[in-house]
């Protein structure tokens, strides 16, 4: 029922972090996230916030007709183009609510594999990323992005938990 902070890898003196990340689902808890993630880093330090997308379930059959065919380039625009357009506005709002620096970014791949290695590539020591808690079947069958992310992160790993 708490947050669970697993560290790994060097801080600073003061047991700050230097580049936090923060990942989004764009649901109402990201705020938080991202107060507590600027709360453990340094003052100047610039939040990224992240989120991760991959084609809807049930569009495997873009495969057959070809990525670049014009309805998978429409789908793809029309996600892309909305996870930016919500993005940027959350990176906004986050710089006004921080008064900090704020960045957005949008990769492309299963959240925790794409998570995992935009903070490994661009050197974050801090990936907060909420967990909704879920149990039994439900945590088989729609597995765990936060569980996932912790196993296989190099760096510090915050889990908030997310009301359910």
């Amino acid at each position: 029922p708490c947050h669970v902070l697993v560290s790994r890898g060097p801080i600073d003196i003061d047991g700050r972090f230097n580049a936090p990340l923060v990942t989004t689902e764009f649901d109402p808890e990201t705020q938080a996230a991202v107060s507590m993630a600027k709360s453990m880093s340094e003052p100047a330090a610039t939040l990224t916030i992240v989120h991760a997308w991959q084609y809807p379930v049930g569009s495997w059959g873009l495969s057959l007709i070809g990525a670049n065919s014009r309805p998978a380039q429409a789908l793809r625009t029309a996600i892309v183009d909305s996870a930016m357009e919500r993005g940027n506005a959350m990176a906004v709002a986050q710089r006004q609510a921080t008064r900090g620096d704020v960045e957005f970014v949008l990769v492309e791949g299963s959240a925790a594999d794409a998570v995992t290695e935009y903070a490994q590539t661009h050197q974050h020591d801090l990936i907060v990323v909420g967990s909704h808690g879920r149990h039994g079947v439900g945590r088989v069958l729609l597995g765990s992005v936060a569980e996932a992310i912790v196993r296989h992160a190099g760096c510090s790993v915050l889990v908030t938990r997310r009301a359910q």
